[in-house]
């Protein structure tokens, strides 16, 4: 039978770059990953595809941040207990790990909004010609397009501002 290779590269933002992962893949009827972290984001997830992998496809694994953890060290009995109990250990420590970062963060931010902090995207201010443009604009002076280009604002941000300066004029006594 022909020797298999196996990779599982995974990064969770467009931004990060899976090269780090594939430069340390190796040959072979194994799976290798960096980190265990890389089959899921919780206990279930990373227990699941572990399972899939080991028992019903019949691979190897081997987690390059945790030597314990490698399919190929043991195969009797023993071996398998002892990684399938580590797996469950280091699978609930980063499922606890992954639920307190975001409890945290969750916490984080009812702090921030209580303090009247703003988040997310900075907020679009009117620029300084702002009226001049969007009068030159309403009145059919300008087009759009022009009033966008001498506002610096992009389109959505110059038909948000549109619309919240009409409301407001209407509002106005």
């Amino acid at each position: 039978m022909a020797t298999k290779k196996f990779g599982y590269v995974r990064v969770s933002t467009r931004e990060q770059n899976p090269e780090r992962q594939i430069h340390i893949l190796r040959e072979g009827d194994l799976l290798v990953v960096t980190e265990l972290k890389r089959f899921g984001r919780n206990y279930g997830e990373i227990y699941k595809e572990w399972f899939h992998i080991t028992k019903e496809i019949g691979a190897d694994i081997k987690v390059t941040s945790m030597p314990i953890l490698d399919t190929t060290q043991s195969k009797e009995l023993v071996g398998q207990l002892i990684t399938d109990v580590v797996l469950a250990v280091f699978a609930y420590v980063a499922d606890e790990d992954w639920t307190e970062r975001h409890e945290l963060q969750r916490q984080g931010i009812e702090v921030a909004k209580a303090g009247g902090k703003h988040l997310g995207r900075p907020r679009v201010e009117y620029p300084e010609n702002w009226e001049d443009c969007y009068g030159r604009w309403k009145s059919g002076v300008i087009s759009a397009k022009e009033a966008m280009t001498l506002t610096g604002l992009k389109k959505d941000s110059f038909y948000r501002l549109a619309k919240k300066y009409k409301e407001e004029q209407e509002d106005k006594p």
